[in-house]
């Protein structure tokens, strides 16, 4: 079972041996010029020393969008899921968002992130350094807003419908949202057991939208044109980059079985 595998030929994913498309160093160097703000401390670090990769340490860099987006709330919601299997797997996880550190406090409040893990990118320079897409139009002297929307209903957002479809539809290749345990687990058990169930994805969608639509004043960039600006996943083993994924569109972000898969292996 998979968090995402109906989705992996409608994205473009990069891998060790492959370059990015950009002509990008595949190995630690590629994230000279990153610097990134710990929501924990006052200093900025630079990415590459947030790991020793000289000894060998696995790192999981996941660079979500803004705090108020629907994208960063479900993918820092797989992650929190997954926290475990990365700490028994020594592999550091750095979760970073576009926002100032009160926003990324807000967040972690909001959504029971770990603040140890998150880190902090203002003004979106680091995206821009490493090459991330910048979503519908982003030359286009329109408000962000604007670019917002067209991007929700799949314009310049390739895979964003098919994920709105698959929240409702479900999918047999994917795991559940929710366990037995839950309320709504024994709800969707009389629908069925051991795979995302139809509606089950929108409801978690629908949770996440309550909770950032509260507090969307609180958590969303002062610059309008960052509302659009899509993140990307980064794994280093060592010194190598093995596995990267840059977003394509809202809703579209890395199958975070296969990227364990690959830092662990």
């Amino acid at each position: 079972m998979v968090w995402k595998a109906a989705r992996r030929n409608s994205t473009t994913r990069t891998g060790a041996a492959e370059k990015d498309g950009r002509g990008g160093r595949q190995d630690a160097t590629g994230l000279e010029g990153v610097a990134l703000l710990p929501v924990s401390g006052e200093n900025w670090i630079q990415a590459n020393e947030l790991w020793d990769a000289n000894q060998g340490e696995r790192v999981l860099l996941a660079f979500a969008t803004h705090f108020a987006d629907l994208t960063t709330w479900e993918y820092a919601r797989v992650l929190k899921m997954e926290r475990k299997k990365l700490q028994e797997a020594n592999v550091k996880l750095v979760f970073v968002g576009i926002g100032t550190v009160e926003q990324a406090k807000l967040f972690c409040q909001a959504c029971g992130f770990q603040e140890e893990d998150v880190f902090c990118d203002p003004t979106g320079e680091n995206y821009r350094i490493l090459g991330f897409n910048r979503g519908f139009a982003p030359d286009a002297d329109v408000s962000g807003y604007l670019k917002l929307l067209a991007m929700l209903a799949g314009v310049g957002s390739p895979g964003t419908i098919p994920e709105v479809l698959r929240g409702y539809l479900g999918d047999k290749n994917a795991k559940p949202w929710f366990t037995e345990e839950e309320t709504l687990g024994k709800l969707f058990k009389s629908v069925g057991v051991g795979y995302q169930r139809p509606f089950e994805l929108a409801t978690v969608r629908l949770q996440n939208m309550v909770s950032v639509l509260s507090r969307w004043n609180e958590l969303s960039p002062e610059d309008d044109k960052l509302l659009t600006q899509l993140g990307g996943t980064l794994a280093y083993r060592g010194s190598e980059l093995v596995y990267r994924f840059d977003d394509r569109g809202i809703l579209v972000y890395a199958d975070v079985d296969e990227l364990i898969q690959k830092v662990t292996a």
